[in-house]
């Protein structure tokens, strides 16, 4: 069917002649796209619904391709509207390919009133320009994927270059564009790009199977973040907006606020804000949100991600009040810095629920450098109750809740417990940590070993309270004993006076026997303790001497004996 054959003479040239090949095309998208996970969207002209496809062939090659006329450009015009796309890439439907020399050029072209200013560009042998999935009517689909995306916002163009090619490629295209001028070709005479429309060229009203791979570009924001302007929140298995603050008042006036509904059925329901640029945790490594929570004790998510691939950061934290504005603080003390550019959130996290949560005033702020110091020297522990560089230390507390999974701290071993060190073997076990800044109530405890059984200070806790300076806790273990622990009282010392050897029985609760002369030196000291112990005195002058004997928990008890 000759669909346009009349000759026009305008401007000194004669309209195009172009032929229907009368082939019926079905438009069947191919899966290759499938799994693309950065494409969100392919920009289609409405015609491709409503029209008939067909490849339009004209002086031995294709209207939309290489032809006799020597074109060696074509593109299709698109407007993006008030959004910001990323251009992924570019999808062809190509209704005829037998060249296996040169190359096919993808790029993309800002537009006004035109194609313009290349924005970029990808160079593809045609020989690779091939698909395994071919339709009835010997039509494929082609794409390529750009190495970096393109921005574009408004109008811009896509389209394929190919120089001295006069047959053997077409595109498919449509009968029925909507009257705009939507197709264009480059002519290979330098003067330029011409409208489909224009009667200088096939006088054809055709929207060309030239498609653009999109991603809705995300509005990256940096810290804080307030809500008072406009900011792109992703949300799955829920929805995020930012709406009139509900609750304004208590430690939250603003106007603003972002309201987050969690849908029944997805636990990890959430929602993820895109950063400007990777988090700088060099120095400030303390995030602090208010929420406003429908109950108490609720699990909050607040993870950390990276568009690098690096591996996620996370930090649970739990609210402590209901139904009122609360500032929590996630502490992300020794994370990597400059990889992090994401911040996603999970509400009542982990749990299946409908809900609706409110929060505000995103920030990352400074930390107080917290540094335990817990004396472990001997003779303070029994050597079977500790051995230095064998059992380790542990200091755990009210901040170290990061399992998430239960209302408090957590075990020596898990989770944010520290492990302590003694690098210079002096008995004194150290951790330097960063907490929030202004935190007060924060409780704490040391423990030997990774479990609950042997804690300082058993049936107490110690307390801590911040402001803005650095803090640093010189403690000493302690450990409440029992009275049978204290029980010195039974040990004998005999004879006295003595000449020869001296007895202590009932010793089992020694830890250390010390021997002491008046002037208070250590004459003699006996650590390996057995309930009857024999301590021989020969190498003792006649005098008076001290026997201080002491237990695993520092006890002491002395006796004043004579040699003669």
């Amino acid at each position: 069917m000759i669909l346009s054959l009349l000759v026009f003479v305008t401007v000194g040239f004669a309209q195009k002649a172009a032929v229907n090949t009368n082939k019926k095309f079905v438009m069947d998208f191919p899966s290759v796209l499938k799994g693309e996970s950065d494409i969100t969207d392919t920009l289609i002209p409405a015609s491709f619904e409503t029209g008939t496809p067909t490849l339009y062939t004209a002086s031995g090659g294709y209207v939309c391709g290489a032809n006799g006329y020597e074109d060696i450009g074509k593109a299709q015009h698109f407007n993006s509207g008030v959004e910001t796309y990323m251009v992924e890439g570019v999808m062809l439907w190509i209704g005829a390919q037998e060249i296996t020399e040169d190359s096919l050029t993808f790029a993309v072209y800002g537009f006004d009133g035109e194609p313009t200013t290349t924005l970029s560009s990808m160079k593809v042998p045609f020989k690779q320009v091939t698909s395994t999935e071919v339709g009835e009517a010997g039509d494929f689909w082609y794409t390529v994927i750009f190495d970096s995306p393109v921005e574009v916002s408004g109008e811009f163009a896509v389209g394929v270059e190919f120089t001295g090619i006069t047959t053997g490629f077409g595109l498919i295209s449509t009968t029925e564009g909507d009257g705009g001028e939507d197709a264009w070709e480059l002519w290979g005479d330098g003067s330029g790009w011409y409208s489909f429309l224009d009667a200088s060229s096939w006088g054809l009203d055709i929207d060309q199977a030239i498609f653009p791979l999109v991603s809705l570009k995300q509005q990256v924001v940096a810290l804080p973040i307030d809500f008072e302007t406009e900011v792109a929140i992703s949300s799955w298995s829920s929805t995020t907006a930012i709406v009139d603050n509900p609750f304004s008042g208590g430690n939250n006036t603003s106007a603003k606020v972002a309201q987050h509904d969690k849908e029944a059925g997805n636990a990890w329901a959430g929602c993820l804000i895109q950063l400007t640029e990777p988090l700088d945790l060099s120095v400030n490594s303390v995030f602090s949100m208010n929420v406003y929570m429908p109950a108490v004790k609720m699990p909050i998510l607040f993870k950390l991600e990276s568009s690098t691939g690096a591996a996620p950061k996370e930090v649970w934290e739990k609210n402590t009040v209901a139904n009122a504005w609360e500032t929590i603080k996630w502490n992300y003390d020794g994370a990597t810095s400059g990889v992090y550019d994401k911040v996603v959130l999970f509400f009542n996290g982990g749990v299946d629920g409908a809900g609706t949560y409110y929060f505000d005033d995103i920030e990352l702020g400074k930390g107080v450098k917290v540094t335990f110091n817990i004396n472990m020297a001997q003779p303070i522990l029994d050597p079977n109750y500790f051995v230095a560089g064998t059992n380790p230390v542990y200091v755990t507390g009210s901040w170290a809740n990061g399992a998430g999974e239960t209302w408090g701290w957590d075990m020596p071993g898990t989770g944010e417990a520290l492990e302590m060190t003694d690098t210079d073997a002096d008995g004194i076990y150290t951790v330097t940590v960063q907490m929030p800044e202004n935190t007060t109530g924060i409780k704490y405890k040391y423990f030997i070993n990774a479990n609950w059984d042997t804690g300082d200070q058993e049936g107490g806790d110690r307390s801590l309270e911040l402001a803005t300076d650095d803090v640093t806790l010189n403690d000493t273990w302690v450990h409440v004993v029992s009275v049978e622990d204290m029980d010195l009282d039974a040990i004998t010392i005999a004879p006295n006076p003595f000449n020869g050897t001296l007895v202590i029985n009932n010793a089992e609760k020694a830890a250390q026997i010390v021997v002491s002369n008046v002037l208070g030196q250590q004459v003699m000291t006996v650590n390996k303790i057995n309930n009857r112990q024999e301590i021989s005195t020969e190498s003792l002058s006649k005098g008076v001497y001290l026997i201080t004997i002491i237990d695993q928990y520092n006890n002491m008890r002395t006796e004043r004996v004579v040699k003669q």
